[in-house]
């Protein structure tokens, strides 16, 4: 039974033991202050309960689902109450003889919470891209080591008030001070996801339009979510 049914009931079963006694004991109801005190503790309780703010979800308590977007075979997890959205379907490009092909459709994906306070947008690179390899941003944090030389990073982009995810990668440089290794992160910005027959190159951004207090953890959510992308 659901607790604010069952503490009515409750009030209810107070209330018609306090007429019953006096029915029993006397013509004339007197009012019990021990009684009366009771039955405003439960309304108390009840409308509390029935304003009070829901917990706040983090890392810990949420639950995790598998998804698979089909369209390019990507499989990653996101939180139960999330959802994916697919928009901008459209044909591949056939006017590029230069361009990869995949072979069918294109399309960009939208990752949302509940209250679309935090979408991660995934733009997978339909056609040609040429890009190079350029400092990472001061603010870029490590998330992830892939093989030998390759990492998942996240900057800030103020200029689109964005998250960025992208791959980057350590490049020896050799000077007269001997060897050196050097972060440079991919530009355009890119996750890269290799299968036998292509690669595929994924533009990967976080929208908070939340409260800036809860963006450690909204942070640490989407991190998940981005270090489990992978294509099978």
């Amino acid at each position: 039974m659901d607790a604010k049914v069952a503490r009515f009931f409750l009030i209810l079963f107070v209330l018609f033991a306090i007429l019953g006694c006096n029915l029993v004991g006397s013509a004339t109801m007197t009012p019990n202050p021990e009684v009366e005190a009771l039955v405003g503790t439960l309304i108390a309780e009840t409308a509390t309960n029935e304003h009070a703010t829901p917990p706040e979800l983090t890392l810990e308590t949420l639950f995790w689902k598998d998804q698979t977007i089909e369209l390019y075979g990507f499989s990653l997890e996101i939180p139960d109450s999330w959802t994916i959205q697919e928009i901008n379907r459209r044909p591949e490009p056939s006017d590029d003889p230069m361009a990869p092909k995949i072979g069918h459709d294109c399309a960009e994906y939208i990752i949302s919470n509940t209250d679309r306070t935090q979408n991660l947008y995934l733009s997978p690179v339909c056609g040609y891209t040429d890009g190079s390899g350029e400092d990472c941003p001061a603010d870029t944090v490590l998330l992830e080591t892939r093989g030998d030389t390759g990492v998942i990073v996240r900057y800030y982009d103020a200029a689109f008030s964005r998250f960025i995810y992208s791959e980057a990668r350590f490049a020896t440089l050799i000077s007269d001070q001997g060897e050196s290794k050097k972060m440079l992160c991919f530009r355009p910005a890119v996750m890269v996801f290799e299968k036998e027959e292509f690669t595929s190159f994924v533009n990967v951004e976080y929208g908070h339009v939340g409260s800036d207090a809860d963006i450690e953890d909204a942070l640490e959510i989407v991190d998940r979510i981005v270090r489990s992308m992978e294509m099978p």
